[in-house]
């Protein structure tokens, strides 16, 4: 169910953001050079107008999605040269398993974790870009014992989603296996990368402007040389740039570079190691002439958008962390960097469900604590309801402290405790119920959950979606 779409600034204004760039210089040249130089190193040749977006390798939710569906309809819109999308493939981001909702054995909403296979642990901390495409094995999507999928529609849908991971088994690479099963799932070309197909041919008005770039291919460009020599130049200048720049914007949950004894200050890189594994740079590795850096965030976004994108597309968080490298990078190059937008969406699965309330759960508890000590309220017992009356009215007239007072209140506890002892299966009943009305309140997360993978939401959600932000755009 789509609950809101949020575009920043309003379309409207995208065309004069991309208008307003003023020339000028930086690492010695003319911006104008740089992006020539970078488009023709990735894209083969240089593109005069380039709209793009990325996010990690994934079947991302819906409110990634809209990133993508935005710069479908901008490019469209703004007659832009290229599409571009960046993978994030020197992240380490877990694609061994798809998390779905599910039913447990007393029809309550869980979450699970469906795998696409079984690989070994140390792989977890290897960028996607660095590992081979998995082998998805079709007897392995299946749930934990005692769970169901959350509809045919869920299954059918996971089925699906493995099948696409399957047709693009000979990726480069795991991320790119991801991200081409997802554009196929999307319904979407490339002009560099060819896309598996079941069925008729898909229609893509932009698959012969629409690129998918792997952010490490940023390392084989000028630009990327040019910044490391300038890091190696005067490591202390890029150090203290970056961290005034993330102490200017608290708000963006960026933590600062280290400084440590051994190693030197801390580098906006990461080290992949032979082994594979990725780990934080440092001064010295800038001098190691055989250590292979790939770019963090901040350094990835600032080299995009100062050379290779004329606007780029950012999601919620990504808008507010790219605030510091705008900061970062005036203070260490002197430049500004191209402009961003915001484009994101909320969509939720529609169980067909009504959540628990909060009066539902206080009512199992007090039930729970009640039923002890008056479960003959609960009885359809008059006689036991008149006897238990009874004590109680001589339990009041008795004076308090008394023996005799005491004498009857025990004999009320003896018979609730009797009652107790012969109705085990109502007492059970109302903390069965509890513990269901507890597990049933946790389902409210998953009710208003809105990052599960959108190839899980109907056909026809993810198309309003589309055609929504299509419109947004003036874009038929």
């Amino acid at each position: 169910m789509l609950q809101s779409i949020r575009i920043e600034p309003p379309p409207a204004r995208w065309p004069g953001l991309i208008e307003s760039q003023p020339p000028a210089e930086v690492l010695g040249a003319p911006v104008a050079h740089w992006r020539e130089l970078t488009r023709r190193e990735l894209l083969g040749r240089s593109f005069a107008r380039i709209i793009a977006t990325g996010h990690q390798a994934g079947f991302w939710h819906p409110g990634i999605l809209a990133k993508y569906l935005a710069m479908d309809a901008a490019a469209e819109a703004m007659q832009a040269d290229a599409a571009i999308e960046l993978v994030v493939d020197q992240d380490v981001n877990d694609l061994r398993a798809l998390r779905v909702p599910a039913l447990d054995g007393q029809g309550v909403l869980a979450e699970q974790s469906m795998p696409w296979t079984y690989w070994p642990e140390r792989e977890l901390q290897s960028p996607t870009g660095n590992l081979p495409p998995i082998l998805a094995e079709p007897g392995a999507w299946e749930l934990e014992e005692g769970h169901l999928f959350a509809g045919t529609g869920i299954y059918m849908a996971c089925r699906v989603m493995g099948r696409a991971l399957l047709l693009h088994r000979n990726a480069a690479s795991r991320a790119e296996q991801f991200a081409l099963a997802a554009a196929m799932l999307r319904e979407v070309r490339y002009a560099n990368r060819r896309v598996a197909s079941v069925g008729a041919e898909v229609h893509d008005p932009l698959g012969e402007r629409r690129y998918l770039l792997p952010a490490s291919l940023l390392t084989t460009t000028s630009l990327w040389r040019e910044l490391l020599a300038r890091m190696r130049a005067d490591p202390r200048a890029m150090w203290e740039s970056y961290n005034r720049a993330v102490a200017q914007s608290p708000g963006a949950g960026m933590l600062p570079l280290e400084h440590r004894p051994t190693g030197g200050r801390e580098v906006p890189c990461w080290l992949i190691t032979p082994d594979r594994q990725r780990h934080r740079a440092f001064e010295h590795d800038l001098q190691r002439p055989d250590a292979r850096l790939l770019p963090r965030a901040l350094l990835m976004t600032g080299m995009v958008r100062l050379a290779l994108a004329d606007l780029f597309i950012h999601g919620r968080s990504g808008a507010e962390y790219d605030l510091v490298t705008e900061h970062w990078f005036a203070r260490w190059l002197g430049c500004d960097l191209a402009p961003r937008a915001m484009a994101t969406a909320t969509v939720t699965l529609d169980f067909d469900r009504e959540p628990v309330e909060a009066r539902d759960l206080a009512r199992a508890k007090w039930l729970v604590h009640h039923l002890p000590y008056n479960l003959d309220r609960f009885l359809d017992d008059d006689a036991a309801l008149r006897e238990r009356t009874k004590l109680i009215q001589e339990i009041e007239a008795l004076p308090r402290g008394s023996a005799e007072r005491r004498e009857r209140f025990d004999a009320l506890r003896q018979k609730q405790r009797r009652l107790m002892e012969s109705h085990p299966a109502l007492v059970e009943s109302a903390q069965t119920n509890l513990r269901l009305t507890e597990r049933r309140m946790r389902e409210r997360d998953l009710l208003n959950d809105r990052t599960w993978a959108f190839p899980l939401h109907p056909f026809d959600a993810m198309v309003e979606l589309r055609e929504k932000i299509r419109a947004a755009f003036d874009v038929g």
